[in-house]
């Protein structure tokens, strides 16, 4: 991300989800590696530009929702494979605290062994909300 073009509201976003992910760790979740807020971006001329970025574990095996959109509906036994390791990592998020208020297909991934991964917490808040009302 490129520092000139983040406003307060993305940064504010950013942070969050930063703050969220690295309390977690779970093997239905898309585990947080690395963030570096002042980070730099060596171009191909040799100029640096500073970037924020985060390093998140790799989900070579794509979106759920490309998945179904390609191959159709999942047998019954499939989609109850699946629905156990989103209720898991659901649990494990919950129990710490957190809710992930974005959950869709796009944001169910696979790793390369095709094992669900919950992903972009961008919009996670505290189960407590942000100003501690609930």
């Amino acid at each position: 991300m490129k520092k000139s073009r983040i406003d307060y509201k993305f940064e504010e976003m950013v942070t969050s989800e930063v703050k969220i992910m690295s309390h977690l760790n779970h093997p239905n979740i898309v585990n947080f590696i690395e963030y570096q807020q002042d980070g730099l971006d060596e171009k191909k001329r040799g100029n640096k530009v500073p970037v924020s970025y985060i390093v998140l574990e790799l989900a070579t095996g794509g979106e759920l929702f490309d998945y179904v959109a390609t191959t159709g509906k999942f047998s019954e036994k499939v989609a109850r494979f699946y629905f156990q390791q989103l209720i898991n990592g659901l649990e494990y998020v919950h129990m710490r605290g957190v809710t992930h208020r974005d959950l869709k297909p796009e944001n169910l991934l696979f790793d390369s062994e095709f094992n669900l991964k919950i992903a972009d917490f961008g919009f996670a808040a505290p189960i407590s909300g942000h100003d501690n009302s609930g």
